[in-house]
């Protein structure tokens, strides 16, 4: 059940147009916390915001993006007249 899921997950994600490669597949983190279900190493979100270094996350945050980065770029085009092409990131996993 856990793989479908994450097989429709990464399926809808790839029609968003985000580039990722899909993490191996777990239906829970570890007893210590350690794993990501249905994870994704996401290199471009949906709307074509680049992230450096990727963001190792949920496939279903992943999804959710589209509507955070579209958010961001209306900002952007308000307050900077430019859309924003990339994303530094201090890391998006640690366990």
């Amino acid at each position: 059940m856990a793989a479908a899921a994450g097989a429709e997950c990464r399926d809808a994600l790839k029609l968003s147009g985000a580039r990722f490669q899909p993490l191996p597949d777990i239906a829970k983190p570890s007893k210590k916390g350690c794993g990501i279900p249905h994870g994704v190493l996401l290199t471009r979100g949906p709307t074509g915001i680049v992230y450096s270094p990727p963001l190792q996350v949920d496939c279903s945050l992943a999804l959710r993006l589209a509507d955070i980065e579209r958010v961001v770029q209306g900002e952007a085009e308000a307050r900077l007249s430019s859309p924003i092409s990339r994303i530094s990131t201090l890391g998006s996993y640690a366990c």
